[in-house]
């Protein structure tokens, strides 16, 4: 009983204690009063929570932007199953690109929702010093992957994030690399057979149909002082070369001239110009009406510079598809696009090469010379001479 009373008497102050403890001290001083509309220091307006985060994340705006990307090849495609990839991975997938800016490793990502999305491109905004817009993540200057001299860097302001990616991964050069004179044989079956029954076979090369006529030998000559061999159907500097254009390095054999224009070599003064209404600049979709606000002015026609450009690049497909260089796979007959040919296998001389490298450059770019005017006219130039057609 004794020890029973004791454990009492013992709960009976600890719950005293606690009551103690819990008891609310004397009312501070009151503060100061903020002035009304105002932060309540320095006299500036003050900024409402909801308004601060609804100017931009109202469901209209936000429905806008996500529908318009949605749409876009930075979310659409089969492309983004190269995100598994560890050559691939930097720019294939939306983790994979994040960890290349961090670490400058291209990691492959496993397999799943790989395309991009707004945390890609955009930092968190959490810190209000950022401002009221949605901060892109911040990229120095992006070296180029494939230039000779290891001296080319792009440094143009947010188009920094996108020329991380926006780049050519081989050049014509690199394509041209046989050393010695060789011939490669190659069988064809089904419905390649049309287009290589008048193969480009180089000086000496053969083509035989075998007596079932369901097969196609073809034997391409390949002597190195004269012919250059295209040894893939995937012959170009790789889709999306368009800050190599605007550094002027993207075609074979030409050095290229610098782009200087002022204004112009941030990709999302125009990318990111709203085209067709709220949220649309998601499109990436240049607003040309915008760009002729100044342009008519100063008596440049940016629809005339693309016409103008269009009509050589048709001339030279044209002709290569003659020369059995490419094949047209929609049935286009003129303004063609990189959607619109395929390379063969073949074996031509070398300004022919040049000629389809630089024509493969000029419609992956798909600015048709808007990126750089001077320098595609070079390409064209190049690729004109060496196809006959000046």
């Amino acid at each position: 009983m004794k020890k029973l009373s004791f454990i009492f008497m013992l709960s009976a102050v600890i719950s005293l204690s606690l009551v103690s403890c819990s008891k609310e001290g004397p009312m501070g001083p009151a503060g100061t009063d903020g002035i009304d509309g105002t932060d309540g220091t320095d006299g500036t307006p003050g900024v409402d929570a909801n308004t601060f985060c609804i100017d931009c994340h109202s469901a209209v705006k936000m429905n806008g932007i996500v529908a318009a990307f949605d749409a876009t090849p930075h979310v659409e495609g089969s492309s983004w199953g190269r995100g598994t990839s560890v050559d691939c991975a930097r720019c294939h997938a939306s983790e994979g690109f994040i960890t290349f800016l961090r670490t400058g490793s291209s990691i492959a990502q496993p397999a799943g929702n790989l395309h991009l999305e707004c945390g890609t491109c955009h930092s968190s905004h959490s810190n209000l010093e950022e401002g009221l817009t949605a901060p892109m993540r911040e990229v120095g200057e992006v070296k180029a992957i494939v230039d000779a001299t290891g001296l080319t860097f792009f440094n143009n302001g947010g188009g920094n994030l996108c020329a991380t990616c926006h780049q050519s991964r081989v050049t014509g050069a690199a394509m041209d690399n046989i050393l010695v004179d060789a011939t490669y044989t190659r069988k064809f079956t089904g419905t390649d057979i049309p287009f290589y029954t008048n193969a480009a076979v180089g000086p000496n090369g053969s083509i035989t149909l075998n007596g079932t006529s369901d097969t196609l030998t073809v034997v391409f000559d390949v002597p190195v002082a004269t012919h250059v061999y295209t040894s893939s159907t995937r012959v170009g500097p790789h889709h999306g070369p368009q800050a190599n254009t605007i550094a002027g390095i993207t075609g074979y054999p030409t050095s290229g001239v610098a782009f200087t224009r002022d204004g112009h070599t941030d990709c999302t003064v125009c990318h990111l110009n709203d085209k067709d209404g709220e949220g649309s600049s998601h499109n990436f979709l240049p607003n040309i009406d915008k760009c002729n606000l100044c342009h008519t002015s100063n008596g440049v026609n940016l629809a005339t510079i693309q016409s103008d450009f269009q009509i050589r690049v048709d001339a030279c497909v044209t002709k290569l598809a003659e020369l059995n260089m490419i094949k047209i796979i929609d049935g286009s007959t003129s303004n063609f696009s990189i959607s619109s040919i395929n390379p063969l296998y073949a074996s031509n001389t070398r300004s022919q090469f040049q000629a389809l490298f630089n024509i493969f450059s000029v419609l992956e770019d798909k600015s048709m010379g808007l990126h750089n005017k001077t320098y595609t006219d070079q390409m064209l130039d190049v690729a004109e001479a060496g196809l006959g057609l000046k």
